[in-house]
């Protein structure tokens, strides 16, 4: 086939570049993705930074027999305009680390607590045409990370969602024993709005915080046991 670069005054070097080939070549077939679905939620551990999590999708053929290659490009916003994750190679499935996912969010502002829709598809290339999949969706929250102390995270995790809030938060514990904490809201200039004891039981226990009745802006969630701290979270009311 003919290769064609075309040089404008803006771009001497070229910057449109193609191929004339000497058949017709087809399209090939776009990839789906298979895991994680649209409905699944991922809590990202930053405490567990080599932990692994996977997208995978379909592998896709090419009607003219070329080999098909794969582009995984994860965004913040739908139309892809923002790229966050743009990785090619012959592999149906990207490998990330909950490390990577946790620096990720931490870089876009996402507190811990805070959740993150991440828009993300697969485009399939011949090695000259591009077929782009169907945009899939993941929701990523963030989960531990050194705001919760390391002797109080062996026994417990936990997480504090939606932020932002319109109303009501929840903050869901998970614990391997029981414990009685102490939670205090707090407001940005560090005055007490709230405080109350809960009792967190063996498991998975959620606990609403009503937002109803409190200014719109940034909030702190203090969690403290026998008068130490042992985690905080930021909410926001919208």
């Amino acid at each position: 086939g003919l290769y064609a670069n075309i040089h404008t005054l803006n771009a001497p070097a070229g910057e449109v570049r193609g191929q004339l080939l000497p058949e017709i070549n087809n399209f090939p077939n776009a990839a789906t993705i298979t895991s994680p679905k649209v409905t699944d939620t991922v809590k990202v551990d930053g405490r567990l930074k080599d932990s692994t999590a996977n997208v995978t999708w379909s592998a896709a053929t090419d009607p003219d027999g070329n080999p098909v290659i794969y582009k995984i490009q994860g965004s913040i916003v739908p139309n892809f305009a923002i790229l966050t994750t743009s990785v090619l190679g012959p592999l149906t499935t990207f490998k990330t680390t909950f490390g990577a996912l946790d620096t990720l969010l931490s870089s876009l502002f996402v507190p811990v607590g805070g959740s993150l829709t991440l828009y993300e598809r697969v485009i399939t290339s011949d090695g000259s045409l591009n077929t782009i999949g169907t945009t899939s969706s993941v929701t990523l929250v963030r989960a531990l990370t050194t705001h919760v102390a390391d002797a109080f995270a062996k026994s417990f995790s936990m997480i504090v969602y939606p932020v932002p809030t319109y109303q009501n938060a929840i903050i869901e514990i998970n614990a391997i024993k029981a414990t009685n904490l102490d939670m205090n809201i707090i407001d940005v200039a560090g005055r007490l709005e709230h405080r109350e004891k809960i009792n967190v039981t063996t498991g998975i226990n959620r606990f609403n915080v009503d937002l109803s009745g409190y200014n719109t802006g940034t909030h702190f969630i203090q969690l403290s046991q026998r008068g130490a701290q042992v985690a905080y979270f930021k909410i926001v009311k919208q």
